[in-house]
This record gives structure tokens, sequence and C-alpha cells, in this order.
């Protein structure tokens, strides 16, 4: 059984945290490292920083301590003063999370009392975008996904919890990204966009996605299209990705509305000319003549045939 410390050495593949609260952010370290993790809530709103104090981070590929790290980092800048700073220890393997001064008071004994964001935890280190391509321009397959009827289950659901679903749904993805030998570039209001080198790993990440969302709750539909892409500095994300292959890939995803994959004329021309074992039993179903925004003419698309909604493919 691992320790609570080793536990938080855990890596986490991807942490996009867009205006979550922080009593969310929590319970997702909570469930993640399955520790314990306890949150002196009044010492924190006499620092100035309550339960529903937003936060927003994004990283990848980082460990579970380091994310604790930026966040409280992060918090300690809306901290009420240098008393207020915020801290966490791990005490008898629980993780306490309250302001230094209280931590300092409250323990009977010496233990070591961590500030935000003064020691980093070796985790694996994620290569940039350029270093995972090697080049600045390469022939990529793009993938873009997105939670089907995100605003009616968003009503159902209600804020607070859309907010954690989504958050577990992006790292579930990420990590299935991983697996298919992808690279997840960005998220994209309740998706992700992702390039693969080959669209037979794009095609194991969709099926393994369509098949699990990460939530019983979530059905996802993705588009794909395999093309030149250009990598380009980008001052707020670092990089970015453009060119028409993924301006016709985001076309593709909105021909799905339900939980389904579409894919271009030439990604389902390169399915069909690797045939790889996994792939042999998928049904495809041809669309002629479609329209796509932005893009002259009539246009086909592939997509895969389902048994039933959410279903395995039909042979």
């Amino acid at each position: 059984m691992e320790s609570s410390e080793e536990n938080l050495r855990r890596p986490i593949e991807y942490v996009a945290f867009a205006d979550i609260d922080l009593q969310d952010v929590v319970q997702f370290l909570r469930e993640y490292s399955d520790v314990n993790i306890h949150v002196n809530w009044r010492a924190l709103f006499l620092a100035g920083i309550q339960q529903d104090t937003k936060v927003s981070l994004v990283l990848r590929r980082v460990s579970i301590q380091r994310v604790l790290d930026l966040v409280l980092r992060d918090l300690n800048g809306l901290a009420a003063g240098p008393e207020a700073e915020l801290a966490y220890v791990v005490d008898d393997g629980v993780v306490l999370i309250s302001t230094r001064l209280d931590l300092a008071n409250a323990l009977s004994r010496e233990v070591a009392i961590e500030p935000a964001a003064q020691t980093e935890v070796a985790a694996p280190r994620s290569p940039s975008l350029p270093e995972w391509v090697g080049r600045p321009q390469a022939n990529l397959v793009v993938v873009f996904t997105d939670i089907v009827g995100s605003v009616a289950l968003g009503q159902d659901l209600g804020d607070h919890t859309m907010k954690r679903l989504r958050v577990h749904h992006i790292d579930h993805a990420a990590r299935l990204v991983r697996a298919s030998g992808g690279y997840l570039f960005s998220t994209a209001g309740d998706g992700i966009v992702a390039v693969f080198p080959v669209v037979t790993c794009a095609l194991d990440f969709a099926l393994a996605f369509h098949g699990d969302p990460g939530d019983p709750r979530v059905q996802v539909r993705m588009g794909m299209h395999v093309g030149p892409v250009d990598i380009v500095p980008d001052p707020t994300t670092d990089w970015n990705i453009c060119g028409t292959t993924v301006d016709y890939a985001a076309r593709v995803l909105r021909k799905a509305t339900g939980p389904e994959i579409w894919l271009t004329e030439l990604a389902h021309a390169q399915v069909r000319q690797e045939l790889a074992e996994q792939h042999r039993p998928l049904r495809w179903e041809r669309h002629a003549e479609l329209t796509l925004e932005g893009f002259p003419g009539l246009h086909v698309l592939w997509s895969i045939g389902f048994a039933q909604e959410g279903g395995p493919p039909v042979p």
C-alpha cells in the first residue's frame, strides 16, 4: 500500500482547471491521489480564501504535489497578507491545508510544513509540441472531440457538478491520447484537440474514448482529418497548430450530431489501406455531397456505424 507521500508523487496527464471552485479542485485531488486531504476552511476564510474561490490552471504531466503547490501559490496572491500564506503538511497520512501560522500553532510536534511551490517533486517531463513532432511542419492526424448535449447535461447536473465532470473527462481523455501514441494539444470547450502520427493511432483513441468517455453520463462525438500541420509559437499557449487540416477537422466534428466518429475521405482511405486487425470489424457509412462551412464544393465523409447508441461497432 502506497504512502500519502508516494501517492502525491503520482503524475497527472493533463490538468485544465478553468474557473473551478477551490473545493472542487480539492475533491479532484482527493479522488485522483487516493489521499485524505483536510482543509481548515475557517482559517482560509480568515485569510480571504473561500470554498468557491476560483482556480484556473493548465498543466501537463506533473505530479499531484506540484499541482497542489501551484494552486496554493496562486491563492497566496489573493490572501490577506504574509501571515495568511497558505501551506500544507502531511501529518500521519493526512494532507492538512491551512495557513502557515495555523499549521504551526495546531501541530503539537515538529512536522515539515511545505510552503506553496518551494520545491518541485520530480515527475516525468512531457515534451513540448515541437519536440514531440520533431519539425515545424508535419503530416498529422488532427482529432476534435466534444461532449454530446453538453448544454442540456449541464442544466441537469448544475454548474458545480458539470465543472467537476469536465475536469475528470479531460484528464481521462489525456490518458487515452497518450496510451494511443498521440499528443493532447489543447482543450476546446467541452472537448479536446489532439494530434496523432498516423490514422490508426487516432482511430484507436477515438474508439477507446467513445466506449469509455470517463463518466457514464457522458457521450462524445469526434471528427478527424489528416494532412500538413504547421507548429507555430503562440504567446498564450507557447505553441499552436494551424493550417487547413486543423480547420477541416473542426468542420468534420460539426457533422457528428450524436455519439459518433466521423472521418474525412483521406483519413478513411488510410484506415482502409492499413486495415489494422482491430479495425476490420468496423462498419462504415459513407456520406456524400456534404457542404462544409468555409470550404467550397461538396465533400465526402465517413462515419462508423454502431449497434446502438454508445454501443460497440457493428461487424
